[in-house]
């Protein structure tokens, strides 16, 4: 299945020097093909830019790489200190692309990344993080100085060389060129905080150094941690470095089909070498850890495999979360040609995670390694939740059903202070069924969380109350006393009076309507934002209560059948074998019957998508899309159909991403079973 980006785009004769990818018009889902962002315009936020204005540090479409860095709040401590001289420096995650078609879906934001993983261009001058970098009461990590590198390479943070071609495998007269410059922005970032930016202290001047990441942005720990270590030595030598890695620690299958890790005659030896001298050497000129290529000189492959390098060469001290259902993890494997039950890769993972721990044992560099990883292993089928204020402050790990819980934060600072416990592992999932259950607690919310609004109004689909909604969108508003009886729509066109009762919209520019509504209750009512309602903050009046909301061009929300935006879309499939015959059916935990030759449809459900193209991926690979357009038989209820859908998507659990612009959906999932 060709990608979408070659169905659309536009025919480009190449001449020596190619133009960079910024100043080519390919895109497809945009009027003039270039990618459609908003440009910076916020004044205020916790951090603050910093461009890195040195030689070879720019983006893939040649704009100066940038950071964002905020001081140590003024008398901040640790239990073994002040705050003062600590330092938390987070690289940012992203995936990558190699090719024509992966770097030009990521520039046009056809699937889940857009041109601000290119780019520094739409970045804003100022930003405020959640999770790992919110600076609120409970995280006293976030009280030092911290830095947040930018990611814009593309690279995993590892190449070194500029304006690289990228030519279409279809037609070669279509190209364009792009830097990977990770390793690049790397050092300028880190010669700039020792020179001083502004606001900070000098990293010269550091007592204690947390290197983070998470993804692709956990790839550039694994591959600079030692150096940023040795570096750290020579520059402040009392200052203690260690890293802290998410989803990034992948299942090591080198070594073990009876021959040493690295032999020529492991039945790998030669695809991953080919692969690696065509990506790593040939394409990007990527960095890897010092001490791992100097011991395989003839199998440098195995310092780019996601964990290979942390079972044998990292010796600086880390901490490592990983889940065993990590939905990037498993699709990056399908897609690598691996053929194994998603319960198969979760079993090994979990053994591999717990030998992890007993590297000071096993590994290659063994000697030198004075501290043994934390590790947890975790069930909840996510890839990064660094950022988020649940995932990363909420009780969600045990080791058992009925165990103790603990957040990722209390799990990291227990490491970061020698307190216990510091590694969790879940149960070891079953072999059966091919998908094992996730977690019950993988859903708990943070203990930090802020209570609710007494009256708050979302999306009736994504249920994202901090969300935007779009006109001719059906919204949900919960409260308390908000009616005095419950009552429902019976007629189509919905009434603006139900149950004696109506809604008032007040737009952006003070035009009030009233509300179609569906249903009301003294707790709930489900009502559609007014046509016309001009973009920006409206107010909603339900008798005198009243509470705002934003209102945006498109506000894509899905339904999903656990009526809460998450999980199972609410959704039909539609499968013609390679024969011909067809079938459909409601999408369930049971998942989509597929085979080679299938063609496969899926037929979703949701509100405030009528207003503007979209695209789509499942599983990570963009899929053709046809809407999204009003589904008719209710007022704001869109439909938006995908496929058919290509077979490397694989077996398994996929989440679907819909996209408008920068507006992305709620993400819901789809499983594929094999057809019997």
């Amino acid at each position: 299945m060709k990608s979408l980006f070659f169905l659309f785009v536009a025919s480009f004769a190449t001449a020596q020097i190619l133009p960079n990818i910024k100043d080519t018009t390919y895109c497809p889902n945009t009027p003039d093909g270039r990618p459609r962002l908003a440009l910076p315009t916020k004044t205020s936020g916790d951090m603050q830019k910093i461009v890195l204005n040195a030689p070879g540090a720019v983006c893939n479409d040649g704009t100066p790489a940038i950071m964002y860095v905020r001081p140590a709040r003024v008398g901040a401590t640790e239990p073994d200190g002040p705050s003062a001289n600590r330092w938390l420096i987070h690289f940012e995650g992203g995936g990558s692309c190699t090719t024509f078609e992966e770097c030009g879906e990521r520039w046009c934001g056809l699937g889940f990344y857009t041109a601000h993983q290119m780019s520094s261009t739409f970045e804003e001058n100022f930003i405020t993080r959640t999770g790992l970098l919110n600076r609120n009461g409970t995280n006293r990590l976030a009280d030092r100085n911290l830095v947040m590198l930018n990611y814009c390479s593309s690279d995993s943070w590892s190449g070194r060389k500029s304006d690289i071609p990228l030519r279409s495998a279809d037609d070669p007269t279509k190209a364009y060129s792009v830097h990977f410059q990770g390793a690049t922005i790397t050092e300028a970032a880190f010669a700039a905080l020792e020179r001083g930016v502004t606001g900070m202290p000098k990293l010269t001047d550091a007592t204690d150094l947390l290197i983070s990441g998470d993804s692709a942005g956990a790839g550039a720990v694994r591959t600079h941690l030692d150096r940023i270590a040795a570096r750290m030595k020579t520059i402040s030598p009392n200052a203690r470095v260690r890293g802290q890695m998410e989803a990034t620690f992948y299942p090591d299958f080198n070594g073990k089909q009876g021959f040493p890790a690295g032999d020529p005659r492991d039945p790998s030896f030669a695809k991953k070498t080919e692969k690696f001298n065509r990506i790593d050497v040939a394409l990007l000129n990527a960095i890897q850890d010092d001490s791992c290529i100097a011991a395989h000189p003839q199998a440098q492959y195995l310092c780019g495999d996601s964990g290979y390098p942390e079972m044998n060469h990292i010796t600086t001290p880390f901490f490592q979360m990983q889940d065993v259902q990590d939905p990037g993890m498993l699709e990056n494997l399908e897609e690598g040609g691996l053929q194994a039950s998603v319960a198969t890769i979760a079993g090994g993972l979990h053994d591999q995670l717990i030998a992890l721990t007993n590297i000071r044992n096993s590994a290659l560099e063994r000697a030198a390694i004075t501290q043994a990883p934390s590790v947890v292993a975790r069930n909840c089928g996510v890839h990064v939740t660094w950022s988020d204020e649940d995932g990363f402050f909420g009780k969600k790990y045990r080791t058992a059903p009925g165990a103790t819980l603990y957040s990722y934060y209390d799990l990291l600072w227990n490491w970061m202070t020698g307190a216990s416990p510091s590694n969790l592992f879940v149960s070891k999932p079953p072999s059966t069924p091919d998908v094992p259950l996730l977690d019950s607690t993988c859903t708990a919310k943070a203990a930090s969380a802020p209570p609710p609004p007494s009256i708050a109004t979302a999306s009736s689909a994504s249920y994202n109350f901090a969300g935007e909604v779009a006109p001719d969108s059906i919204v949900a508003t919960f409260g308390t006393n908000l009616a005095a009886t419950i009552a429902t729509a019976t007629t189509n066109p919905w009434p603006t009076t139900l149950g004696g009762l109506q809604v008032m919209v007040t737009d952006s520019r003070s035009i009030t309507r009233a509300a179609p509504l569906y249903y009301v209750s003294p707790t709930q009512f489900l009502y559609l934002i007014p046509t016309g309602t001009a973009a920006g903050p409206a107010q909603i009046a339900i008798g005198s209560q009243r509470t705002t909301v934003q209102v945006a061009v498109t506000a894509p929300g899905i339904y999903s059948a656990s009526q809460n935006g998450k999980g199972v879309a609410a959704a039909t499939y539609i499968r013609i074998t390679s024969r011909g015959v067809r079938s459909e059916g409601l999408l369930t935990d049971l998942g989509v019957p597929a085979a080679a030759g299938d063609q496969i449809y899926l037929l979703l459900y949701g509100t405030g998508l009528r207003g503007g193209p979209a695209t789509a991926t499942v599983g990570g690979i963009s899929v053709p899309v046809a809407g999204p357009v009003a589904q008719g038989q209710y007022q704001g209820l869109d439909q938006i159909n995908l496929g058919p859908l290509p077979l490397r998507i694989g077996l398994g659990q996929k989440e679907i991403v819909i996209r408008q612009g920068e507006e992305l959906a709620n993400t819901v999932t789809v499983t594929f079973r094999a057809a019997p």
